[in-house]
């Protein structure tokens, strides 16, 4: 599977702390996708479709599957003189609840919850929610509350690929919008 990003410079919540270089190389090369190693994003990408589908008469104000977006001023060294480049952060939300404000973030997996470790000789519990995962959610949080939505909460719901323990829901730890506004600067950084 041959693709190549053609988009522009964008800061997505989902690939916020994939690696900057790794980011311009996807835009400015080709590349080629192994079927195995896309599998899980594409059933992924069937089980929001199909949560899209199911939630969409819950109620007027919730907002499903919803492209959000802001720009963020970053400053840049140009000759010397430092100016501001606008570069845009934006994603697709899967889940605002505005009742209870929060949002709800699928994540598929076949990682298992529990698992055996071998340096210690026991099974242990996987750390949930994963680091880049909070990164995203809370990235989520900037552009909702940027939109005028308010946030108070954040879940992940983990939906394993199998049959065993199908599903995992966590709170995400929220943070201070200050910290996550200098977060996105410094990962806007390396597009600016």
């Amino acid at each position: 599977m041959r693709d190549r990003r053609v988009d522009g410079d964008w800061l997505s919540p989902s690939g916020a702390t994939a690696c900057p270089r790794k980011r311009f190389l996807l835009r400015m090369e080709d590349y080629y996708l192994e079927p195995q190693s896309v599998w899980p994003s594409m059933t992924g990408h069937a089980i929001h479709a199909y949560a899209e589908l199911v939630g969409k008469v819950d109620s007027e104000d919730e907002i499903r599957e919803t492209q959000l977006s802001m720009k963020v001023p970053v400053p840049v060294a140009i000759d010397g003189d430092i100016r501001t480049v606008d570069v845009e952060i934006r994603g697709t939300l899967d889940y605002y609840d505005p009742e209870h404000r929060r949002i709800v973030d699928y994540k598929t997996t076949y990682r298992p919850f529990i698992y055996y470790d071998p340096e210690l000789k026991k099974r242990v519990h996987r750390e949930l929610p994963e680091e880049d995962h909070v990164v995203q959610t809370n990235i989520y949080r900037l552009l909702l509350e940027n939109a005028g939505h308010p946030v108070q909460e954040i879940k992940i719901c983990y939906l394993r690929m199998d049959r065993d323990v199908p599903r995992k829901v966590v709170d995400v730890p929220v943070w201070d919008l200050q910290d996550t506004y200098e977060t996105v600067m410094d990962l806007a950084q390396p597009l600016a």
